[in-house]
């Protein structure tokens, strides 16, 4: 059939691609080389993947029906999440415990194939099948949840250090992890049809083509990303969380006095590239002790304890009816907002409305004469 022919080659391809990619991460020599291994790792395990199922294509000799490399991708893609999330990253022992369905399935294989007579071994391959296809599919969603998780949980910890989230460039990240959970998805899918369904054989090979060419697709991203970024690969930079600040109450009074009066007459929120570095430097303090201050004061973070003195601000504009003509994209960057999504969002959380909804309620309200 020429869709198989097509599956045969894309998968060579995608194969050697992972192959090569995964050896020129290894020889990668610096400060990241953890990173890059975790990264390496998911590209082997990938290759052995695809290489698995050329064998079964070719019928070259038997292996077992399960993918059995496939159970290391979404352990490996979740640590290469954590390492990057994470400002020093170490591989521990206990990192191991995410490898143990690989384990425990790989022995278990070897002692099927070693000691299970083949006519005992058919009456259950059925069994076999559906039971390991379910703890896959149940491994692969948890730890894309996992990954998707540790991102929120960065994205909010960088709050407490920047103001301009939006230039904080998480695509990298997102790119692996939608492109893994399209070819899972796409193998689910082929999974179910098979299970519940007797139109599989014709609808498998699209359903292949379609998560080998993912495959493909992301493999020659990553070239490209790490030919065109020489660190593309080296993870992202991560705020460490403040420890216990020494300010006593009366010191925290003291600094919040200061940090209000100088919102007021400085009004330093204006700036859209305002980091928490920034202002701690107004006051000779330590960036993290004003960020705890912020935190237990105003019960807030940084990104919102900031962009709440700029909604204000936008507020007294559209309200001052010499501004009437300013439209919102002017106001936004006036008040120090990068983005159009950012100041909606901001607006509607410490008003209840959007800017439009907002500007619209002051047009109707009859002006005194």
């Amino acid at each position: 059939m020429p869709g198989l022919s097509i599956i045969k080659i894309l998968s060579i391809i995608t194969a050697f691609q992972l192959l090569m990619l995964g050896i020129v991460l290894v020889s990668k020599s610096n400060s990241k080389k953890i990173i890059h291994s975790i990264l390496a790792a998911f590209m082997f395990s990938n290759a052995l993947v695809m290489i698995q199922y050329l064998i079964g294509l070719y019928s070259l000799f038997k292996l077992p029906d399960i993918p059995i490399f496939y159970y290391l991708l979404a352990p490996l893609m979740f640590l290469y999440v954590q390492s990057l999330c994470m400002k020093k990253f170490i591989l521990k022992s206990k990192h191991l415990f995410h490898f143990i369905i690989f384990i425990v399935l790989t022995l278990y294989f070897v002692f099927r194939l070693l000691f299970f007579e083949n006519i005992i071994y058919k009456n259950y391959e059925y069994y076999e099948f559906i039971i390991t296809q379910l703890i896959l599919h149940i491994q692969i969603a948890s730890y894309i949840i996992a990954s998707f998780l540790s991102i929120f949980r960065y994205r909010y910890e960088i709050k407490n250090i920047f103001t301009a989230v939006e230039q904080i460039n998480l695509t990298w990240l997102l790119v692996i992890i939608v492109a893994f959970t399209s070819m899972w998805f796409t193998d689910f899918v082929a999974i179910m049809i098979y299970i519940f369904s007797d139109f599989y054989g014709g609808i498998s090979i699209y359903l292949g083509l379609t998560s080998i060419s993912i495959n493909l697709l992301f493999v020659n991203y990553l070239v490209y990303k790490g030919l065109h970024q020489a660190d593309a690969f080296d993870g992202l930079k991560t705020p460490q969380k403040y420890s216990g600040s020494k300010l006593s109450n009366t010191d925290s009074e003291k600094i919040v006095d200061k940090l209000e009066n100088l919102i007021a007459h400085k009004k330093p929120y204006l700036n859209p590239d305002l980091t928490i570095k920034d202002l701690s430097e107004e006051f000779d303090l330590h960036h993290k002790s004003l960020s705890q201050i912020i935190n237990s004061q105003f019960s807030k973070n940084f990104y919102d304890f900031i962009n709440f003195y700029r909604i204000q601000e936008a507020i007294d504009l559209m309200k001052d009816n010499s501004n009437e003509k300013m439209t919102i994209l002017e106001i936004l960057y006036t008040v120090g907002f990068n983005s159009k999504s950012a100041f909606n969002s901001a607006f509607k959380k410490n008003t209840g409305k959007t800017p439009s909804e907002f500007k619209k309620s002051l047009a109707k309200i009859p002006i005194e004469r």
